[in-house]
């Protein structure tokens, strides 16, 4: 069984869009595949950092995703962090009852049918297969997660969970950009492997120059960026 669970923000951000939320479940709809639940996870806003929160804090108005579904479970989080506290978060929630755990943020939507076992098919002895992953020395284990959304086994979870004494904080405060990497080393330090399968699909990501960036890849994206979608 699968569970795709979906981090989100109603709060501010660089590009910042109210339909995130609600396009990114229409396209699940749209899309073949053999998820079992959908997930997704609201975390406090914290107002006292948002910059303009009158005109960004979509409140309830960015959860009203316009579809009702037994399958879409929504998730209150008590904490303002990282999407990646959301994903243990969520993960605790329901532990093993199922098998893999489709992990993605709200405004990366998924872009090619049957992705979910595309996934799967990829993932060999991978216990947590991402978008794309780099190398943070030579040493060929020291692997990280640069564009995270991707598929993560039941059992890799529950590892890092049975070891992670402190993970609601873990992700609270730390320098942008250095998320990635301690998600990745809560696998690396329970002897988890990451894969990632950039080599069959390419990973487009915003980069901080304010530019859409594709990474290696053959052919089309197995997740692709709401504003890449939207202005086709």
């Amino acid at each position: 069984m699968i569970n795709y669970i979906i981090a989100s923000y109603a709060g501010y951000r660089r590009q910042h869009n109210v339909n995130y939320l609600k396009d990114h479940v229409k396209r699940l709809a749209d899309l073949s595949h053999s998820i079992d639940q959908i997930t997704i996870v609201r975390p406090q806003v914290d107002m006292s950092i948002e910059k303009n929160p009158d005109q960004v804090n979509y409140g309830d108005q960015y959860y009203d995703i316009g579809i009702k579904s037994d399958r879409i479970v929504f998730l209150n989080r008590p904490y303002s962090d990282r999407s990646f506290g959301q994903y243990l978060f969520a993960y605790k929630e329901y532990r093993n009852k199922f098998d893999y755990y489709v992990i993605v943020e709200d405004d990366y939507l998924p872009n090619i049918n049957n992705f979910d076992s595309i996934m799967i098919g990829l993932m060999k002895d991978n216990d947590y297969l991402c978008s794309h992953y780099g190398k943070l020395s030579l040493n060929a284990e020291d692997t990280y997660a640069t564009i995270p959304n991707g598929i993560v086994k039941s059992a890799a979870f529950e590892k890092i969970l049975n070891n992670t004494i402190d993970y609601d904080t873990i992700f609270q405060n730390i320098p942008d950009g250095y998320e990635g990497v301690l998600f990745s080393s809560l696998f690396q330090k329970n002897g988890l492997k990451i894969g990632g399968f950039q080599d069959e699909y390419p990973a487009i990501y915003f980069h901080r120059e304010c530019e859409w960036k594709t990474m290696e890849g053959k052919t089309e994206s197995v997740f692709v960026p709401w504003q890449i979608l939207h202005s086709k």
